[in-house]
């Protein structure tokens, strides 16, 4: 975690050492470990604040440095003898560690709520959309945009199921090229996206030889969706009431990261907000 040690409650335990010790505690931070000779040199008695077995900084007893923050500290009658400092220097390390990680956790804590609402507000928003809307093609083709926009898929499709034929057809397609002949729908159990409709389990796929087994292979060892999804995937059903009616499919993020637990989440939530107006 960057800047801990501006943070006000480590230069509040910082000052709160500074004055049991009799003299100055400095925090340094952002110092590469080949300088740590050197610094050592000029700063004194030193200790590492470690997280999570992560090194962060230092902090170090009288003495001054670049790149350090300094908090004077008053000197007190009866301060610390030369080991007592040493032994209040550690304590001071582990209650800085200890409050580094809490902000590192209150950071992340505040960064997963912030997407939260993010998201709830995206969904009420093409909630509303999807309401104004009666065709098929056009849901498809808003879940789809506003999917690749906030996972970031370069290739991506949605393809709907027929009850009476059994057959998944492609609706809504972005930056797919397909060949002559293969507009035809597939059937439902076949390929990635037929596999995904039946066991209604959204799937996160980064490559060829990491298909599951139970899905069908053509001749060329491909499945028969392969010119709509390819990896790295990811799957998700359109389930509403219990019911699935298609799938999302989306392919290479744009950003060449590959999918995470996030997008999946997402992306079953977009399917099974489409879902709920096509069912």
């Amino acid at each position: 975690m960057r800047g801990w040690s501006t943070e006000p409650v480590v230069r509040e335990t910082l000052d709160r050492f500074s004055r049991l010790q009799g003299g100055r505690l400095l925090a340094l931070e952002g110092v590469p470990a080949d300088d740590m000779a050197l610094v050592d040199s000029r700063v004194g008695v030193l200790r590492e604040i470690i997280v999570r077995n992560v090194p962060v900084g230092w902090i170090a007893l009288d003495g001054g440095a670049r790149s350090v923050v300094e908090v004077p500290g008053a000197a007190v009658p009866g301060a610390a003898t030369p080991g007592g400092q040493e032994a209040l220097l550690d304590l001071a390390a582990f209650v800085i560690a200890g409050q580094v990680a809490d902000l590192d956790d209150l950071g992340s804590l505040s960064g997963e709520i912030a997407d939260i609402y993010e998201e709830l507000g995206l969904l009420y928003s093409l909630s509303d959309s999807l309401g104004a809307m009666h065709d098929e093609t056009a849901i498809c083709d808003a879940v789809l945009d506003q999917a690749q926009r906030v996972i970031g898929g370069e290739r991506g499709s949605i393809l709907l199921v027929n009850e009476e034929s059994r057959l998944l057809t492609p609706v809504a397609r972005r930056n797919i090229s397909e060949p002559a002949g293969r507009e035809t729908p597939i059937h439902a159990g076949e390929g990635i996206s037929g596999y995904v409709l039946a066991t209604g389990r959204a799937i996160i796929i980064e490559t060829l030889d990491r298909i599951p087994e139970s899905v069908e292979r053509n001749d060329s060892g491909l499945p028969a969706d392969y010119h709509l999804v390819r990896p790295p995937l990811l799957s998700a059903p359109m389930r509403a009431r219990g019911i699935s009616v298609g799938v999302v499919n989306l392919s290479m993020k744009s950003d060449g990261k590959p999918f995470t637990s996030h997008d999946l989440k997402l992306a079953q939530a977009l399917a099974s907000e489409a879902a709920v107006f096509i069912e």
